[in-house]
């Protein structure tokens, strides 16, 4: 691959690494504000991600189901990950909260 390959490569994929970054940047803040009860948080974490992002579409498969996934999960417009990145700490902050409760 020469480098005008390469560039093109991380040009395509700019936009998905921007939206990945968001989602490991928020994991930190939560993993970090969380860290006293790390198996809470990360039970939490797991079960509201699949909500957004069901892990059915994180299976092994064919190059097509890849597409598939790609379709119907990506881009997510930037509008939408903003809100999505919201409702994600909403919701583990919220239920890291009711099992403290309990």
């Amino acid at each position: 691959m020469d480098d005008s390959e390469m560039v093109q490569f991380q040009q395509e994929d700019a936009y998905s690494k921007s939206q990945l970054d968001a989602f490991v940047e928020l994991y930190h803040e939560l993993n970090t504000k969380y860290q006293d009860q790390s198996t809470v948080f990360w039970d939490t974490w797991w079960a509201v991600l699949e909500e957004y992002i069901p892990s059915v579409n994180w299976a092994k498969g064919s190059r097509t189901r890849h597409v598939q996934i790609d379709n119907e999960l990506l881009p997510i417009e930037q509008h939408e990950l903003c809100s999505k990145i919201d409702q994600i700490r909403e919701r583990v902050t919220a239920s890291i909260a009711a099992c403290s409760e309990s």
